[in-house]
């Protein structure tokens, strides 16, 4: 059997009946005990990804340069793929000839 820490605080939120439905369906599907269960984990994940985001400037604009250059990088796959769908292209239409 399975110990679950005990919880001693609680929060209130107010849902839509539909949102409630909706929330019990996918607990369901997903093998989450309950709704407070999937809205901790949900406020956990949110908090992990905010806490791994850039905090100063300098980390931003770093953060910036590193996706400007991958997003250089997938541009030139992109074209070097496209490059190489063309000349399979010809070559084919003159096998076919």
């Amino acid at each position: 059997m399975t110990i679950f820490p005990q919880r001693e605080r609680v929060i209130g939120i107010r849902i839509s009946e539909k949102e409630h439905v909706a929330m019990k369906k996918y607990c369901l599907r997903k093998g989450i005990r309950s709704i407070a269960d999937l809205a901790r984990k949900a406020i956990k994940a949110y908090m992990d990804s905010v806490e791994q985001m850039p905090s100063s400037d300098k980390e931003r604009n770093l953060h910036i340069k590193r996706l400007e250059q991958q997003i250089k990088e997938l541009r030139t796959a992109m074209d070097t793929l496209m490059r190489t769908q063309q000349i399979d292209m010809r070559e084919a239409a003159g096998k076919d000839k």
